[in-house]
């Protein structure tokens, strides 16, 4: 290796050695997150749709649900009737972000979100995208799908 190379590296401090660490883990997150976040973003839809289907099924016309996606991976569960329940997810892969929102429409049929969050994306040990939403760690789109979908519904159905 070059001397002088070897030398500025010798001079950083702990701190400046750990800030340069997590800057290139932010970047590998960031790579890995804009390649497998439409992949991602494919299973948390299928797994959605499937959860949508089962409860259907299982529970029949008390789950009047209807499910819908759209072109940039996200979608909207919608339980009917009047007050209709909705679960809202559009992904911002750029920022490692999905934006979610859950409430009811008002007697006009107007959206009235009771909880909006943002929930983080990021990158396990494995190399895998991981959901992080507070202290909560979801590790697939699976289990995503089903803590959405059951924080959404709760008491609404039975």
């Amino acid at each position: 290796m070059t001397k002088w190379i070897d030398d500025m590296a010798a001079g950083l401090s702990d701190d400046q050695k750990r800030k340069n660490f997590e800057h290139a883990r932010q970047l590998h997150d960031a790579r890995v997150i804009a390649s497998q976040g439409p992949a991602f973003m494919d299973e948390l839809l299928a797994a959605t749709k499937d959860l949508v289907n089962e409860l259907t099924e299982k529970v029949g016309a008390t789950a009047y649900l209807r499910y819908d996606s759209d072109v940039h991976h996200g979608f909207k569960v919608t339980k009917m009737p009047e007050p209709e329940v909705f679960l809202e997810c559009q992904p911002t892969l750029v920022a490692h972000m999905l934006q979610v929102a859950e409430g009811r429409t008002d007697a006009e049929g107007v959206p009235q979100p009771s909880q909006e969050r943002l929930i983080e994306l990021a990158v396990n040990d494995q190399g895998h995208i991981v959901a992080i939403d507070g202290d909560r760690r979801l590790d697939d789109a699976a289990a995503l799908a089903s803590w959405l979908l059951e924080r959404a519904l709760a008491g609404t159905i039975g």
